[in-house]
């Protein structure tokens, strides 16, 4: 089976948005889009990526976090309309970054999962009973497939100014627990889909306030639950590594337009997953012209750097 990775996607819409839904957070995030953040994330490379992967036979593509940049539905819609030009909802795995629970509104009101129902129901919630959480939504989120489990985890919040972190929590986490101790996952290979990273990107020297503040605790029940991939989004550059074991690995930022800085060029991930396994993953990143070429492929036995808790 081969898996598409993408993150990260930042698509903007204003389509009847009233000046009042600025009154909050959107403020600063309005401002920050006016002072050029709105000219790094291009939605033509975020197709240009679709359409590679499809040219290349991927079945199943994975969408980690911030599909949007204020939270607004329009702009949930505009994704949810883009990814059916390029396959049925079926075909994507979605889970909601902190910029698509950037207001305390947007997430009270579940506007990442009712606005994209039909792509957020494709999984099924892991324990219909915890359903206050977040209404009628609730995470963990799970597919299966003939050599895969995908296992979709919510870690965004809506967070003050300035702040980008997120948080799994403990009832998701018992949930996941128990999940992973199940007899239903049989011999597939599992994966953890989540926003937020497991260690602080290298290239900063502070995460306070932008990480997953229970990042601990979520690796040592992926290494204990015996997962194999988690993949995320969040820091805009390709990252892969090993951490207690697990393969973890960041896509990028499929959207992102500044060639300038080799870090934050579009890119995607695919993962090769056969009986049960993985076999190849190779990073694919956009060269201008070029369009999309082949950036690094790894494979198990490969060395990678190791990290241990997430620092």
């Amino acid at each position: 089976m081969l898996i598409g990775h993408i993150s990260d996607l930042h698509v903007l819409d204003l389509t009847d948005v009233r000046p009042w839904q600025f009154a909050n957070k959107r403020m600063a995030g309005g401002l920050n889009l006016l002072l050029g953040r709105a000219r790094h994330h291009r939605e033509a490379l975020l197709e240009a990526a679709l359409v590679k992967m499809g040219d290349l036979g991927v079945e199943h593509v994975v969408l980690s976090g911030d599909l949007s940049n204020l939270s607004f539905p329009c702009e949930f819609n505009h994704v949810g309309d883009l990814l059916r030009k390029y396959g049925e909802a079926e075909r994507y795995t979605i889970v909601p970054g902190n910029h698509d629970r950037y207001t305390f509104s947007s997430l009270l009101g579940s506007t990442f999962e009712r606005s994209l129902s039909d792509f957020v129901n494709q999984s099924t919630a892991v324990e219909e009973t915890a359903r206050w959480e977040l209404g009628e939504w609730s995470w963990p989120r799970l597919r299966l497939f003939e050599d895969v489990a995908l296992i979709a985890l919510d870690s965004a919040s809506h967070q003050p100014p300035v702040f980008s972190g997120g948080r799994i929590g403990r009832h998701q986490r018992q949930r996941l627990r128990a999940l992973l101790e199940s007899e239903q996952l049989g011999e597939r290979y599992r994966v953890v889909v989540l926003h937020h990273p497991l260690r602080p990107p290298p290239h900063r020297r502070f995460d306070w306030g932008r990480g997953l503040s229970d990042r601990r605790a979520l690796l040592k029940l992926c290494r204990e639950g015996g997962v194999d991939l988690v993949m995320h989004g969040h820091n805009h550059c390709f990252q892969l590594a090993r951490m207690g074991g697990v393969l973890v690995c960041e896509a990028g930022s499929v959207s992102a337009s500044e060639p300038k800085h080799e870090r934050h060029r579009a890119k995607f991930v695919c993962y090769q997953i056969e009986g049960g396994r993985l076999v190849r993953l190779t990073s694919w990143v956009h060269r201008g012209a070029s369009g999309f070429v082949e950036n690094v492929q790894w494979s198990p036995g490969q060395p990678l750097p190791e990290f241990g808790d997430g620092g």
